[in-house]
C-alpha cells in the first residue's frame, strides 16, 4: 500500500533541487574560504607585531612566553573559524615541545 511517498524518497529531485543544492554547497565553500582567509590575515598580523616588539625585548623569556600564549590564542581562533588543519598542525607543535613528550 504505496501512498506515493516512496516516490518521493527514491526521486533525485527536479533540476530546480539540483540548482539549489549546487548553490548550498558553492555558498558553504566560499564561507569556509572566507574564514580560512580571516584566519591568515590574522596569523600575518600576529607574525608583523612580533618581528616588531621581539627585537626590542632583553631577554629571551619575553618572545618565548608571548609566542606560548599565541599558539594557545591561535588554535582557539583556528578552530573557531573552521581551519581544522592548523589546529591539527599547532596541537602537533605544542606536543612536540611539552615537556612530557618523548622523543620517537
Amino acid at each position: 500500500m504505496s501512498n506515493g511517498f516512496d516516490q518521493i524518497i527514491s526521486a533525485k529531485g527536479t533540476v530546480k533541487d539540483q540548482q539549489i543544492e549546487k548553490l548550498e554547497n558553492e555558498l558553504q565553500r566560499e564561507k569556509e574560504g572566507r574564514q580560512e582567509d580571516r584566519f591568515v590575515a590574522l596569523l600575518i598580523t600576529v607574525m608583523i607585531i612580533d618581528l616588531a616588539a621581539f627585537p626590542s625585548m632583553e631577554s629571551w623569556g619575553g618572545p618565548v612566553s608571548i609566542l606560548i600564549i599565541q599558539l594557545f590564542l591561535l588554535i582557539v581562533a583556528a578552530n573557531r573559524m573552521g581551519v581544522d588543519v592548523i589546529v591539527t598542525w599547532l596541537d602537533k607543535i605544542l606536543n612536540a615541545v611539552s615537556p612530557d613528550s618523548k622523543p620517537k
